[in-house]
């Protein structure tokens, strides 16, 4: 599996395009990168992973079910506050029936860690040093907390070289995620 990384403009949303058939949260010039169509896996659905759908060539979307409203709706995944709405309501598809997902409610209450081989794409839940924020629409500090726990105890059970690819700041591996974030320790 080939995995690159893309660190989008504007708001450092990395961006991962893999084996040019998916692109996980396509953020603004995510176009520049792939021409060809592919399908959209999102972590979860605030504008910043969104802003480079219409860039793409896309057939299907896939998002977990509990962020479904967020991406129909502009001001809930705030594309609307930065004057470039974005409300997608055609080819939503559960992620959780295409990929191995782990449900982690918190940052939103769809978010979602995504399993691929020998990668974990995090999305906004965990980094390297650490964790989602939940000040934004549908986050839950406490849903955030529970999910840190079960992260932390999925994580403890992996291989250590498994790649974390957050959706900001620098990629890491289950063994130095879980010595170097405070959250996970």
């Amino acid at each position: 599996m080939k995995v690159q990384k893309i660190v989008t403009e504007q708001y450092g949303t990395n961006s991962y395009i893999i084996d040019n058939k998916y692109v996980v949260d396509p953020g603004i010039g995510i176009g520049k990168h792939i021409k060809n169509k592919v399908d959209v896996i999102l972590t979860h659905a605030h504008f910043d992973h969104l802003l480079g759908l219409n860039e793409l060539n896309y057939d299907k979307i896939y998002l977990h079910p509990g962020d479904f409203e967020m991406i129909k709706n502009a001001e809930i995944n705030l594309s609307k506050i930065i004057g470039t709405p974005i409300e997608i309501r055609e080819n939503l598809y559960d992620i959780q029936d295409a990929f191995e997902t782990i449900h982690t409610p918190g940052h939103t209450e769809g978010s979602v860690l995504i399993f691929m081989n020998n990668h974990i794409f995090s999305g906004d839940t965990v980094f390297y040093n650490s964790v989602g924020r939940t000040d934004l629409p549908s986050g839950d500090q406490y849903k955030l907390e529970n999910s840190i726990e079960k992260i932390k105890k999925i994580f403890k059970t992996k291989d250590k070289n498994i790649i974390i690819h957050p959706g900001h700041m620098e990629e890491t591996n289950i063994e130095r995620i879980l010595e170097e974030n405070p959250y996970l320790f």
